[in-house]
């Protein structure tokens, strides 16, 4: 029985126990038009009102009050007690009870809606899946900043100073990886449709609005160091954050985005799993990437610099030897590098720079004067030897310093400091004064060193240079063929090859010819007796050639072939001669000269002048002024007697001679 039955029953125990309330009693019969049955009716209605007004009045509802509280209330008037106000509240909290059960089942029966209409990937959200599937796989750009070249690239930037190019780089690097990051931890909450998906979404958008445009700005100060700025990057800039506006907006105010991503996980381990792979990839770009330290640098630059100098490439090993250098690298070693393997004007360039620093670097002036000497720049070898000479009686300097003035052809200064090294214990081979001495034609002090040098070290240059003075004879020298030859055998015996080709070159085997038979012939200035292709050497002898009945052949005679003709006249007192007197061309004349015997020939100047002590002839009436006597050239004026030339090819009245 319910409570609205329960009410009635009450009412009608009231009546049959004439419990009845007066009032309402009163109030019945006064209806009841005097009818009993309906006074009673109208009782029970009006009690019953009456008793709900009460429960109204408590705001208590009786629908579900248990009998006892039913009762009591209702004996108590319906009065304000502490038992009404605790079946109140639990009356209020029952009714709360039910709307939340009510609201829950209205939030889980649109969940079921929603779920039926938004629990899938549709419309927008497929496209949208599937671009960021392809934003994912395109990470994968990130291995070029791990590859040789760019490792290479970041750190030539550090060689080279340029550390806020470097460091650019990086922060590129490190906001792709930021983007990377969002990117990884958008696609997890999109796929597992988890309610962070539009909050990371919109976060991600916003995040590609400030990374893109910070990305394109290095990149355009990177490409400006290379003079070019591609206009593809800023296509792409404009590209991305088109998109990136249009997903923005689309994140900010879909419908279907609210509805689609209401999965409750874990923010944390999403965020974890979205960090693994960035996380790992910025390990290993500061393992690789990371700023080297000043000594990583100096052994990269000297790696670097010692395969450019393999490769003959000075000018790039130089680059990296000077970034070596900022980072602490000795300049010793590099320039004695160069000058070791004799690359002097390298090895210049270096002591320059180590004299730039240290202005009183004894070593650097001595090799920088060796270098210049080497590369013949002669000034600048004399300007570092002097400088450093200043400060050091070095023996071996002032040698070199003589050379270079000798290469100078300053002849002074090379026989002074030659003179001074050989004074401060230098071992001077002595040829050089001698030779410095022979080229400003001081032949005396030549001399005395070519001994000097001859004496002490038996030197053979000395020796064939004061041979070529004696041979030739010079100022203050007298000329002395036996004293020349002597040293020439001397300097050819030591293996001096001009030395043996000139002894072999003044050599001969000499055979006096001449048309007489049983001649005594002698050689007057030499001890062993005449015979023929007796061994001489070149130069002046005194010959005589005597038969009986003949004049006696006595002369000093230059011999420098290995056969000497006397010719008969020499032995006869006379030239036999002929004159031809006719007008012939010159090779016709000397064919008639041959015509009269095979002894005979058209006459020489010489001839002629030999002819001249023996005869008047030649100054006969029956001569001519003009009278050509031989060759083309020449004719012989005998009014003047002198030789002119005459510009003809022709000869008039030749004289044919026979010498022997």
């Amino acid at each position: 029985m319910n409570n609205e039955e329960f009410l009635y029953e009450y009412v009608m125990e009231e009546l049959e126990n004439s419990e009845t309330k007066k009032g309402v009693w009163a109030k019945a019969i006064a209806q009841s038009e005097g009818n009993n049955d309906k006074a009673k009716s109208l009782y029970i209605q009006y009690r019953v009102e009456a008793i709900k007004d009460g429960f109204n009045s408590l705001n208590i509802s009786y629908e579900n009050l248990p009998k006892e509280q039913f009762i009591n209330l209702i004996k108590n008037d319906f009065k304000n007690t502490e038992e009404s106000e605790k079946i109140k509240i639990v009356q209020e909290e029952k009714i709360q009870e039910q709307k939340e059960i009510e609201s829950r089942q209205q939030v889980e029966l649109e969940k079921k809606v929603d779920e039926e209409k938004y629990g899938k990937l549709k419309g927008w959200l497929i496209f949208f899946a599937v671009l960021l599937v392809l934003w994912n796989l395109s990470q994968i750009g990130f291995a070029e900043y791990f590859k040789d070249e760019y490792i290479t690239a970041i750190n030539n930037m550090y060689l080279n100073g340029n550390e806020k190019m470097a460091e650019l780089f990086s922060y590129i690097f490190y906001s792709e990886l930021f983007a990377a990051f969002m990117l990884f931890l958008f696609t997890l909450s999109f796929f597992t449709k988890a309610d962070i998906t539009r909050a990371v979404g919109i976060w991600f958008f916003i995040i590609l609005f400030i990374v893109k445009p910070f990305q394109v700005i290095g990149l355009i100060n990177i490409y400006q160091e290379i003079n070019e700025v591609p206009t593809s990057e800023i296509v792409k800039l404009i590209g991305s954050l088109f998109w990136a506006f249009l997903f923005l907006l689309y994140f900010i105010f879909s419908k279907r985005v609210k509805k689609t991503f209401v999965q409750k996980k874990d923010t944390f381990i999403l965020m974890i799993f979205a960090a693994i792979i960035p996380g790992l990839l910025l390990m290993g770009y500061i393992s690789k990437n990371g700023k080297p330290s000043s000594n990583e640098l100096q052994n990269t630059a000297i790696s670097k610099a010692e395969s450019y100098f393999n490769n003959n490439d000075y000018n790039n090993a130089n680059i990296y030897y000077d970034i070596a250098l900022k980072k602490g690298y000795d300049p010793y070693k590099v320039a004695d590098k160069y000058f070791d393997e004799q690359l002097y004007s390298q090895a210049i360039y270096w002591y320059k720079n180590i004299l730039a620093k240290d202005r009183h670097n004894d070593i650097a002036k001595f090799r920088l004067g060796y270098s210049f000497n080497e590369i013949k720049d002669y000034d600048n070898a004399v300007k570092y030897y002097l400088k450093y000479l200043d400060f050091n009686n070095d023996s071996i300097a002032m040698n070199n310093l003589s050379f270079v003035y000798a290469k100078k052809r300053d002849w002074g200064n090379a026989i002074s400091w030659a003179e001074k090294a050989l004074k401060h214990g230098y071992n001077y081979n002595l040829f050089y004064i001698g030779y410095f001495f022979e080229m400003i034609e001081d032949y005396f002090s030549a001399e005395i060193w070519y001994l000097k040098s001859i004496e002490e070290d038996n030197e053979k240059a000395s020796m064939w240079n004061l041979g070529l003075i004696y041979e030739f004879g010079k100022e203050n020298v007298v000329k002395d063929i036996k004293k020349a030859m002597k040293l020439y055998q001397k300097a050819a015996d030591l293996g001096h090859e001009k030395a043996k080709e000139k002894i072999k070159q003044n050599k001969i085997n000499l055979t006096i010819k001449t048309y007489l038979n049983d001649v005594k012939i002698s050689i007057l200035n030499i001890k062993e007796p005449y015979y023929d292709g007796i061994p001489l050497t070149k130069g002046k002898y005194h010959i005589e050639v005597s038969k009986k009945g003949y004049k006696t052949y006595n002369e000093w005679v230059d011999i420098k072939d290995n056969e000497l003709y006397v010719p008969m006249y020499k032995l006869i007192g006379n030239m036999a001669y002929k004159i031809i007197r006719s007008f012939l061309p010159w090779n016709d004349a000397n064919n008639r000269c041959k015509a009269i015997g095979k002894e005979w020939e058209l006459a020489t100047i010489d001839d002629i002048m030999e002819i001249k002590k023996y005869t008047n002839e030649i100054t006969s009436s029956s001569w001519t002024k003009d009278e050509a006597i031989y060759g083309k050239a020449y004719y012989y004026d005998f009014g003047n007697k002198s030789f002119s030339s005459t510009g003809k090819n022709d000869v008039n009245f030749p004289v044919c001679v026979n010498k022997y």
